[in-house]
């Protein structure tokens, strides 16, 4: 566990490293959002790129802890190897996208979603395979009253929540890659996805009852 936790700070820390050297190459004003054409439509001073660092490791900090603060901690630690995996990819991730920021004002890449893409992509796959292999908890995987009152019906949901989002990933990954205007297309998918496990949980749910 503390190796997985070593890898995600040294990411994080290679990301302040690149983000101090890109600094004073950078203009005062800088690109920081880009619409589904993939092009900017929101800007900042050049500090932003020391903004990205900051988050990702305040937020890998708080996924480090939820598992000595969740209720059912002995349900956490049956799949923590899986969980820890998930912090590094999302660290990675974070890294990676301030990376990217920094590029993309620098010139290097011109189409910021293809580059995104597998990235993306590689962090939803690993949210799936996390929501597989969960057991019940407080903070995760897919929490319903219906999940968190039958492990069976946690056991159902997570299951198919995480192997149908593996497959949204690599949708995302090669669809972005191709056609960047897919984004808004697949947000809509992510937003079905998620209001239909849901409601998948409450089937399951009566149907156990029954």
């Amino acid at each position: 566990m503390k190796k997985h936790l070593s890898w995600a700070i040294l990411i994080v820390l290679f990301g302040f490293a690149f983000s101090a050297w890109a600094y004073q190459l950078l203009p005062e004003s800088i690109a920081i959002h880009w619409n589904a054409q993939g092009t900017s439509d929101g800007y900042g001073g050049r500090g932003f790129v020391f903004l990205m660092p900051a988050v990702s490791l305040l937020m890998v900090a708080l996924l480090w802890s939820i598992p000595s603060i969740d209720p059912r901690k002995k349900n956490v630690e049956k799949f923590r190897d899986t969980y820890d995996r998930f912090i590094l990819v999302f660290a990675g991730f974070m890294t990676y996208l301030g990376m990217l920021t920094i590029a993309a004002n620098l010139g290097w890449i011109e189409n910021i979603a293809a580059y995104m893409a597998p990235a993306l992509g590689a962090l939803l796959y690993t949210a799936g395979s996390l929501m597989e292999k969960s057991r019940s908890s407080w903070f995760i995987g897919v929490r319903t009253p219906w999940t968190l009152s039958s492990e069976t019906v946690w056991e159902k949901t997570n299951k198919l929540g995480g192997r149908t989002l593996k497959y949204i990933a690599l949708l995302m990954a090669i669809g972005m890659i191709f056609l960047p205007k897919m984004l808004l297309a697949l947000i809509v998918i992510i937003l079905a996805w998620a209001i239909g496990i849901m409601a998948y949980s409450y089937f399951a749910w009566k149907q156990e009852n029954n």
